[in-house]
C-alpha cells in the first residue's frame, strides 16, 4: 500500500507539473494554514474580460494532495476559505498550493488569520508568487531564535518535478554562524521554526540564505507572543555571502562557520549503514557491494556501481548514484529504491548523508 501511495503521489506531481508548463498563468502561494490556531483565505484575481477556469492544487510536506477547481467571472474575485476549497487537509500540518489556468493576466493572495490572538482575527496578507519567480539561491531578510519573544518559521518550496537538494545558512554579526541540509520533495514544500532548524550556533535575530540545486521559492512567517503573524516572500539573490572568502557559491572554505567538516563518516555515517544497509549489503552479498565497517568506505566513494554511475561523487550529492538512490524519484535510477522495502529513511539519517558529501565525503 506504502509503495502504492508513493507511486500515486509521484504521479501527481508529475501531472501537476506538466499541467503548469502548459497553463499560462503558473502561480503559487507558498503556504496556507487550515488549523484551529490559523485559518487562511485565498483570493485569485481575474483581470481578464472572459471568465477564467482555475485550479489549485494543495500539496502538504507528508504529500498529501487535494485539488479544487474554481471558475472566476470576468473582472471576478475569488475568495474562499482554505477550509471550503480543500475539506480534505484540514489541521495541520499546513499546505502549499499551485494555481494553473489556461487563462493569463491572473493575480491573487492569502490572508492568515491568528484566531486564538487576542482579536480573534489579526489578518495577515501576502501575494502569489509566479512559479518563474523560483530561484536557487533565496534571501529570508528577518529570523529569530530565543531569547527573543515570538517565533518565527520560515517557508520553502519546491515547484519543479525533481526533489531539491537545500542548504540554509545562518548569519549574525558578520559571521555565517550555522548551516542545516535538508532535502525537499518535488512539488512539496518545507517548514520548521528556527530553532529546530538551527538548534545551536544561533540565538536572537539572524537572517537565512537558502541555496538549492532546484529552483525553489520562500516565505518567512513571524509571530509574536500573542500569536499574531505577519510574512513576506524571500529574495532571490545572486550569490551565497560568504564572511570567511572562498566563490561564495557553495560556501567556500567556511560553510560551517569554520569548524572544519560537520559529519564524520565513522561517528556518523558508518553505523547509520550498518543500521540501515549492511544486513543486505554485507560480504558482497547483495549488488557485489559491502557496506558493512571497514569496507564500506573503499567500495563508494569514487567507485563505479554496475550502472556505470559513480556511487559517491565527492561534494557532489547529485552525481552520487548510492544517494539517488535514496531518493523517492525512480526516474534517477534502475531498479528499487534504497533502503530495499524499507520506505525512504527518515530526514535527518539524509540530512547526514548530504552533507557529509557535501563536506567532501572524507575518510573522517
Amino acid at each position: 500500500m506504502k509503495m502504492k501511495r508513493n507511486l500515486l503521489c509521484s504521479l501527481l506531481v508529475i501531472c501537476a507539473f506538466i499541467g503548469s508548463a502548459m497553463a499560462q498563468s503558473d502561480m503559487v502561494i507558498p503556504w496556507v494554514s487550515n488549523t484551529s490556531s490559523f485559518g487562511s483565505s485565498i483570493t485569485i484575481n481575474n483581470l481578464n474580460d472572459s471568465a477564467a477556469t482555475v485550479t489549485l492544487t494543495a500539496t502538504r510536506p507528508t504529500g498529501d494532495q487535494a485539488t479544487a477547481t474554481r471558475e472566476i467571472a470576468a473582472f471576478g474575485q475569488l475568495v474562499e476559505e482554505a477550509g471550503s476549497l480543500f475539506p480534505s487537509l484540514s489541521g495541520p500540518p499546513g499546505f502549499t498550493v499551485r494555481v494553473t489556468s489556461s487563462a493569463s493576466n491572473l493575480a491573487g493572495a492569502v490572508v492568515i488569520n491568528g484566531t486564538e490572538s487576542p482579536s480573534g482575527s489579526s489578518p495577515s496578507q501576502a501575494n502569489v508568487v509566479p512559479a518563474s519567480d523560483a530561484a536557487s539561491i533565496l534571501l529570508f531578510s528577518y529570523l529569530f531564535t530565543p531569547p527573543t519573544s515570538g517565533f518565527a518559521a520560515p517557508v520553502l518550496v519546491n515547484p519543479s518535478a525533481t526533489d531539491a537538494n537545500v542548504t540554509l545558512y545562518a548569519y549574525k554579526d558578520g559571521l555565517r554562524v550555522a548551516d542545516a541540509r535538508y532535502v525537499i520533495p518535488a512539488g512539496a514544500p518545507f517548514t520548521d521554526l528556527t530553532q529546530n532548524i538551527f538548534p545551536s550556533g544561533v540565538e536572537g535575530e539572524f537572517y537565512m540564505v537558502a541555496e538549492s540545486d532546484q529552483p525553489i521559492l520562500g516565505v518567512v512567517f513571524i509571530f509574536n507572543s500573542s500569536l499574531e503573524p505577519s510574512m513576506a516572500n524571500a529574495t532571490a539573490i545572486s550569490s551565497v555571502p560568504n564572511p570567511d572568502g572562498g566563490d561564495g557559491g557553495d560556501g567556500g572554505d567556511g560553510g560551517d562557520g569554520g569548524t572544519g567538516s560537520t559529519v564524520s563518516f565513522a561517528n556518523d555515517v558508518q553505523p547509520l549503514f550498518s543500521r540501515r544497509c549492511a544486513s543486505c549489503h554485507t560480504s558482497q552479498s547483495r549488488g557485489g557491494l559491502s557496506l558493512a565497517a571497514g569496507a564500506a568506505f573503499g567500495n563508494i566513494v569514487n567507485q563505479t556501481a554496475d550502472s556505470g554511475r559513480i556511487l559517491i561523487t565527492p561534494g557532489s550529492p547529485n552525481d552520487s548514484y548510492l544517494w539517488l538512490k535514496l531518493q523517492t524519484d525512480s526516474s534517477q535510477y534502475t531498479g528499487s529504491q534504497m533502503p530495499q522495502g524499507r520506505g525512504t529513511l527518515p530526514q535527518d539519517e539524509m540530512n547526514t548523508i548530504m552533507t557529509w558529501i557535501n563536506e567532501g565525503a572524507a575518510d573522517n
